[in-house]
C-alpha cells in the first residue's frame, strides 16, 4: 500500500495551523508538539498567509515601565511568567523609548 505524502503533509499543515491559530501555541510549541522546527511551523503560516502572533503591546509597555522603574529583569520574568530571552527581546524593541 503506497501512502499518500501529499495528503499526510495537508493533515500536518491543518493541525499546525489549528495548534497556532486556534489553541493559541507559539511557533516553538507547535513544533515541539508536531516534531518539526520553530522555522518549518512559520513557514506553514507563511504559505497559507497567516500572520506570526505579536507580543501584546499592553504586557510590553508594562515591562518597559517595570524596567525603567528598577525592577531587574529576573522580577520582571516571574511577574509575567515569562523567559529571560522573551523580556530581553521587548526590551531591546523598545530600547529607544527606554534610554531617551
Amino acid at each position: 500500500m503506497k501512502v499518500n505524502s501529499k495528503a499526510i503533509k495537508a493533515k500536518v499543515e491543518e493541525k499546525a495551523i489549528r495548534l497556532h491559530v486556534l489553541e493559541g501555541l507559539s511557533g516553538y510549541d507547535v513544533g515541539k508538539e508536531l516534531g518539526m522546527s520553530s522555522t518549518e511551523v512559520f513557514r506553514i503560516l507563511e504559505r497559507h498567509k497567516i500572520k506570526r502572533r505579536q507580543r501584546k503591546s499592553v504586557i510590553a509597555q508594562r515591562i518597559k515601565e517595570m524596567y525603567i522603574n528598577g525592577y531587574c529583569i529576573g522580577e520582571i520574568c516571574s511577574c509575567f511568567g515569562l523567559s529571560k530571552l522573551t523580556v530581553e527581546i521587548i526590551l531591546y524593541q523598545n530600547k529607544k523609548s527606554i534610554f531617551e
